[in-house]
């Protein structure tokens, strides 16, 4: 089905495709970046944590951390728009890595809490 074919948008400044070949961009964004300083890096995530992207962020987190194991790691998620399964699976890695975390949004704030407390259940057995 083409999302054309879902009648018209109910969220304001968002596009609904015409046809296959269009791609709505805020649909497909993500991005994110890492300020280092000798003491910590701030990881800064916008978009949708999902998918390849977030396989993609899990990766560079890996290397990492192998790199320097006892860095601080802290990582904004306040531009996040979205987590999938993939992204749930990337932060739960973090967590379990000791990472910090800036969050704004009932949703992400919510999903944090819930990640944190799993991984307490599971170090505390």
């Amino acid at each position: 089905m083409r999302c054309a074919d879902l009648g018209r948008d109910p969220v304001p400044h968002r596009l609904v495709l015409e046809s296959e070949s269009s791609i709505s961009v805020w649909l497909l964004m993500f991005r994110f970046s890492v300020e280092e300083s000798p003491k910590e890096q701030k990881w800064i995530v916008q978009g949708r944590l999902s998918g390849a992207f977030a396989r993609e962020l899990g990766v560079n987190w890996q290397t990492s951390v192998d790199r320097d194991p006892n860095c601080l790691r802290i990582v904004d998620l306040r531009e996040v728009i979205f987590i999938d399964r993939c992204g749930e699976d990337v932060l739960r890695k973090m967590i379990c890595q000791h990472a910090k975390f800036l969050a704004s949004g009932v949703y992400t704030e919510h999903l944090l809490e819930e990640l944190q407390s799993g991984h307490a259940e599971h170090t505390d057995d």
